[in-house]
Order: structure tokens, then C-alpha cells, then sequence
């Protein structure tokens, strides 16, 4: 099926809501999206009590028909609240990158604010540790000029909506020297009334040693945590210690979880024990498809 053919058949199945729209709610309706490609990848969509829509990265420039699809089965019009970017990775800002460069997937969405904190070209070309990120990053931006409504996620200063709030928790820091673009990650802690969520995107190691150092204790500590890294080599043993999580959000594909059967070069076997070692009671993992949490 040709592009405009599909995504004209998309728009008229989102017709019928996901969720009806008079029905009682939680505060929070959380969807862990799964990936449409092979690859990893980070998609969040958050539905709050008072109708808002809010976007957590969003995946690959491949998760893009399936994002908007299930955002309008959401909301028919496609409104988006707000949309939080972690940091310039393309497995995490390709599908809004993919939406805003055509005009077509812009057309079915209705976007707020766009919230992010990028480092600019100048600090990839100096920093960045593998030439692909450059060029990740130059596709980023040839999606910016279709959408002007920025701003920049400020440290500790809490946004609400209806009885949840978004509060970003750091910056990044200019001169980090060791993996530099995961490490950029902004991590967003979100708070309902009973329930709290950490999203850490990339974290690295470096980065989840200075976020404990910016940040009291009780900002860590959350009911849930999305693993860094897609759950391997992002933040230490130690950091999750200092969550202590009752249940992890992993947006990690088949092969990653699995460590390629356990002969691959990922970590993602290492961190599972850790979390056995928490005792964490649930694991939602991306491989096992949607997943849709009812916060209170």
C-alpha cells in the first residue's frame, strides 16, 4: 500500500478511541509502545486524567506510522499535549523526525510543545563518539524548522497535568567526555498521587553518578523505572539501588533481552539480576508487545 494510501486508511480507523472518552480514568494510563522495526527503540505515550496526551521520545523513524495510528486511536485529532525528547539518539527521536519532515504525518497530529534539550551541532562535531551520530543529528534537525513551539526541559521545575506532573530532573553537561550523547540524556520524573515514574533514556554511568550528586534521594527513589540503555550498559548497579523500583520498563526487543540467546555482547543478562536482586515484582518488556499500566 502506497504512503498516502495507508495513512488515509490509518486516520479513518482511528475513528474508534482507544480509550472511550467519558469513561472513568486513572490518574495515569501509561502504553509502552512496541517496536515496528528490528532494532531497538523508546516509545512512551502517557494519558492523564484530564484528557492530556503526552509523548515520551517515541522510537525509530520506522515507529512512525504506528505512533501516530495509535496516538489518534487515542485521540481522533491527534492532539498531543506535550512531547518529551530524552536526548538526540535516532532510536529515540526518529519517529517525531520522520512525522515532522512530511507533511502528511504532520497533518494528522496536533502538537502542544515540543520539550528538549540538545546539544548543538558544533558540540557533536567536537564530542560526538561515533560519526553516526553527526549524521543522526542532521536528520534531526532537517524536522525542526516544521515546528517552532520549543522548550527547553528546566532542571526541577514541575509542569502538571490534571494530577500529574512532569518535572525534568537534569541538564546535561557540556563537557562530559565518555558517551557523551547517552549520557545527554534529560531524565524525567513523573508523579501521580500514589505513583511515581522515572525515565531515564540513555543514562550512562557517568551521568547517573552526577544525577545523584544533583538531586536528593526522594527524587530517585520510584515505583517504576524505565532501564536505562534499553536495559544494558546505561546507569550502575548502584543507581537502581538508590530507585528501588517495584517494576522496570524496558524498551528492549527480543534479541537484546535475551542477549542473543545469551552469546551476544550486551549486558542485558547482568542488569536482570540485578533487578532479581531488588526483587522487583513486574517487568514489562517491549519485546512482549503493547503494555498499558492504570496508575493511580
Amino acid at each position: 500500500m502506497k504512503r498516502r494510501s495507508f495513512l488515509m486508511t490509518m486516520a479513518s480507523a482511528a475513528a474508534a478511541p482507544l480509550f472511550a472518552q467519558d469513561a472513568p480514568r486513572p490518574a495515569l494510563t501509561l502504553l509502552q509502545l512496541p517496536n515496528q522495526t528490528p532494532t531497538q527503540m523508546m516509545s512512551y505515550l502517557l494519558l492523564c486524567d484530564d484528557d492530556s496526551l503526552i509523548v515520551i521520545d517515541g522510537g525509530m523513524p520506522g515507529d512512525a506510522d504506528y505512533l501516530v495510528e495509535m496516538i489518534r486511536k487515542i485521540h481522533p485529532d491527534g492532539h498531543v499535549s506535550a512531547w518529551y525528547l530524552s536526548h538526540p539518539h535516532i532510536d529515540h527521536f526518529g519517529a517525531l523526525a520522520e512525522i515532522l519532515q512530511h507533511e502528511e504525518r504532520r497533518s494528522l497530529l496536533t502538537i502542544d510543545k515540543l520539550c528538549f534539550n540538545f546539544p548543538d551541532l558544533a558540540w557533536f562535531e567536537n564530542r560526538a563518539d561515533e560519526p553516526g551520530e553527526i549524521e543522526e543529528f542532521k536528520y534531526w534537525e532537517k524536522g525542526t524548522p516544521y515546528f517552532p513551539k520549543r522548550e527547553v526541559p528546566v532542571p526541577g521545575e514541575k509542569v502538571t497535568y490534571g494530577s500529574v506532573t512532569i518535572e525534568p530532573l537534569n541538564d546535561y553537561d557540556p563537557e562530559l567526555r565518555v558517551n557523551v550523547v547517552n549520557n545527554a540524556s534529560i531524565v524525567y520524573r513523573v508523579q501521580t498521587p500514589k505513583t511515581s515514574i522515572l525515565f531515564l533514556g540513555d543514562l550512562g554511568v557517568e551521568g547517573g553518578e552526577r544525577l545523584l550528586t544533583l538531586v536528593p534521594d526522594e527524587k530517585i527513589k520510584a515505583d517504576y523505572v524505565q532501564m536505562a540503555h534499553h536495559g544494558q550498559r546505561g546507569v550502575a548497579e548502584d543507581f537502581y539501588g538508590h530507585v528501588r523500583p517495584t517494576g522496570c520498563l524496558w524498551p528492549t526487543p527480543d534479541w537484546l533481552w535475551t542477549n542473543v540467546d545469551g552469546r551476544g555482547p550486551f549486558e542485558t543478562l547482568n542488569v536482570r539480576a540485578w533487578m532479581e536482586k531488588l526483587a522487583v515484582k513486574e517487568n514489562y518488556v517491549m519485546k512482549d508487545g503493547l503494555h498499558t499500566l492504570e496508575l493511580s
